[in-house]
């Protein structure tokens, strides 16, 4: 590379040359949180062909991406690259988190909620740690905090989405509950931190942290509704759902045909006529 600059009479206009070799990056890293559900699909639980669907939601959240751009242009492109590797994460742990639900039973609801924030946390941190531009550490860190609070919301409004319907419809009532339990709760997690700056004479615009808000509650949405949306068109997640967020039965019944129930005619014995031959 040679860095070259019209400096008009006073001085050379090209620098000395500086050799450097670009290392083009391994593919492999972007590739092992997908090898990781390759991994789980080989679990004896997951050994139908109903389970490989899970493909779809994790593709759908992968090519929204691009979608999203337009509507986030008020964030920097190297900050949204960061933010879509987070929300990105946090699929492949909700993938987690349905490939091993049928692990994560328990008679008490907090413990379910527990290993279910374990699950989606070692797996979406994984995701994030493998994928993630260590050249700068501090943002690297800095967004690995912000997708445990994606992470910790996500949990925590699939939990009270499922107490709040566990008598009612199971997936349909969750994908109506969720967004105002998510914005409520990023409300929650978000406006202490604004207010401290506000208190310290360094807080932004409030129609800004709106707007961040309600992205960061409708990314957090989107990424769960594909995995409920999957859990409404598959029986085999389905099943799963209702039973580790512990949905009412009637939620729980598979549609089946209706049983009819046929009395056959009583058969009445005939006289037959007694013919001798002689």
């Amino acid at each position: 590379m040679v860095a070259s600059a019209e400096l008009g009479g006073l001085g050379d206009n090209e620098g000395a040359p500086v050799f450097y070799e670009w290392i083009p990056p391994s593919p492999l890293p972007p590739l092992l949180p997908w090898v990781g559900v390759l991994v789980l699909l080989a679990l004896a639980a997951n050994r139908t062909a109903k389970a490989w669907w899970i493909w779809v939601p994790l593709l759908v959240v992968s090519a929204g991406e691009g979608m999203l751009r337009p509507w986030l242009d008020f964030i920097p492109s190297s900050v949204f690259a960061i933010l879509c590797l987070a929300f990105n994460s946090l699929a492949f742990g909700v993938a987690g988190l349905w490939l091993l639900a049928a692990h994560l039973n328990h008679r008490l609801r907090f413990m379910v909620f527990l290993k279910m924030l374990g699950v989606v946390a070692g797996i979406s941190a994984l995701a994030y740690l493998v994928r993630a531009d260590w050249e700068a550490p501090e943002e690297a860190v800095g967004f690995l905090i912000f997708l445990g609070i994606c992470v910790l919301v996500a949990v925590t409004g699939l939990g009270l989405a499922g107490w709040i319907c566990r008598r009612r419809n199971g997936p349909v009532g969750l994908a109506l509950w969720l967004p105002p339990i998510l914005a409520a709760l990023w409300v929650l997690i978000v406006s202490p931190f604004f207010l401290l700056a506000a208190a310290t004479g360094s807080g932004g615009d409030w129609i800004e942290l709106a707007q961040a808000i309600l992205s960061f509650a409708a990314l957090t949405y989107a990424v769960l509704l594909s995995f409920l949306v999957l859990a409404l068109a598959n029986g085999f997640y389905r099943q799963r759902l209702i039973a580790l967020l512990r949905l009412s039965d009637a939620a729980a019944a598979l549609p089946t045909p209706p049983l009819v129930f046929t009395v056959a005619p009583e058969r009445v014995p005939t006289a037959t006529p007694d013919i001798r031959t002689p």
